[in-house]
C-alpha cells in the first residue's frame, strides 16, 4: 500500500515500510471483536470509582489473609478486592 503523503516521523515511516513490505496483516474479525470487548472492559474498569468498606474479621482470619496476600506479593486490601470481584463475577444463581 503506497501512500501519497509523507510520514510524520521515523516511527511512522518504519511502520509504513513494514506495511508496504507485507510484514503487517489484518487481524480476523473474531480477534478484533475479542480485543474490542477487552478494551471496553478495561475502559469501564479504569473509570469505576472505589467505595470504602469497613468490615470486622477474627484475628486469625486477618492473619491468614495477610499471609495469603504476602505469598502472592500483593497488599491484603488488594487480595480482598480481588476475592470479592471474582466472587461477584463468577457467582452462579
Amino acid at each position: 500500500m503506497k501512500t501519497i503523503y509523507e510520514p510524520l516521523d521515523g516511527e511512522e515511516r518504519e511502520l509504513m515500510d513494514e506495511i508496504d513490505s507485507g510484514e503487517w496483516h489484518p487481524i480476523s474479525s473474531k480477534k478484533r471483536q475479542e480485543l474490542l470487548e477487552l478494551t471496553k472492559k478495561a475502559a469501564i474498569n479504569s473509570q469505576t470509582k472505589s467505595a470504602r468498606m469497613n468490615i470486622r474479621l477474627t484475628e486469625s482470619d486477618m492473619i491468614s489473609l495477610k499471609v495469603k496476600a504476602t505469598e502472592r506479593g500483593i497488599p491484603y486490601q488488594t487480595l480482598v478486592t480481588e476475592l470479592i470481584h471474582e466472587y461477584l463475577a463468577h457467582k452462579e444463581d
